[in-house]
C-alpha cells in the first residue's frame, strides 16, 4: 500500500480529482475531456444548457441508468452558512444499490467513492459536469484485482453514458 494510500482515503482522492477539475476549469486552464479521458481520474463534460437544466438533464440520465439519485447539494455544503452557499457549483449523489452491493462483495475498500457523484459547475464561458474515473482512481489505489477493474470499467462507461445522456 503506498504511503498516499495510507494517509489519504480514496474518497479524499475522488473529491480533490474532481474539485481540482472544477478549479482548473474556472480559471480557464485547458482539460481533457469525456471521450478523451483516458487515465485522466476525472471526466469533464460542457453542458448546452444552463445549470439548473443540466442537473435536471443528470437526475433523468441517472435514473434512466437504473440509478436512484440520493441527493443535489452545493459544493460548499456545510463550509459556510446556507445563504452563502455557492449555487453555481452542486454534487449530485446517485447510486446503484445493486452494483454497489456487487463491487463490494468484489472489494470492500470500492466503498470508499461510492456513492456516484457528479458535480455540476457553472461559469462565464459554459456549465461543465465533472466526474471521477472509477477506472483510473481504482487502478491508483486498488491494484491487482482483474475483477475490481473490469467492474470500475462498467462503472466508467455509465459515467460516461450520463454524462452524455444529461448534455445531450
Amino acid at each position: 500500500m503506498s504511503v498516499v494510500n495510507t494517509l489519504i482515503p480514496v474518497t479524499a482522492v475522488a473529491r480533490m480529482a474532481a474539485a481540482f477539475a472544477s478549479l482548473l476549469i474556472a480559471f480557464s486552464v485547458p482539460v481533457s475531456f469525456a471521450g478523451e479521458a483516458g487515465n485522466l481520474p476525472v471526466l469533464v463534460v460542457k453542458s448546452p444548457y444552463d445549470l439548473e437544466q443540466t442537473v435536471a438533464n443528470l437526475k433523468t440520465a441517472a435514473e434512466g441508468n437504473n440509478f436512484r439519485v440520493i441527493r443535489e447539494q452545493s459544493v460548499d455544503h456545510g463550509l459556510v452558512e446556507n445563504e452563502d452557499e455557492d449555487r453555481r457549483q452542486r454534487i449530485l449523489y446517485f447510486c446503484n444499490f445493486d452494483m454497489l452491493h456487487d463491487a463490494l462483495a468484489i472489494d470492500k475498500r470500492v466503498g470508499v467513492f461510492l456513492p456516484c457523484q457528479v458535480n455540476v459547475t457553472e461559469r462565464e464561458d459554459g456549465v461543465y459536469v465533472i466526474a471521477p474515473n472509477p477506472k483510473v482512481i481504482s487502478a491508483l489505489f486498488l491494484l491487482d484485482n482483474p475483477e475490481l477493474a473490469a467492474a470500475c470499467t462498467h462503472l466508467q462507461n455509465t459515467y460516461e453514458a450520463i454524462l452524455e445522456e444529461g448534455t445531450l
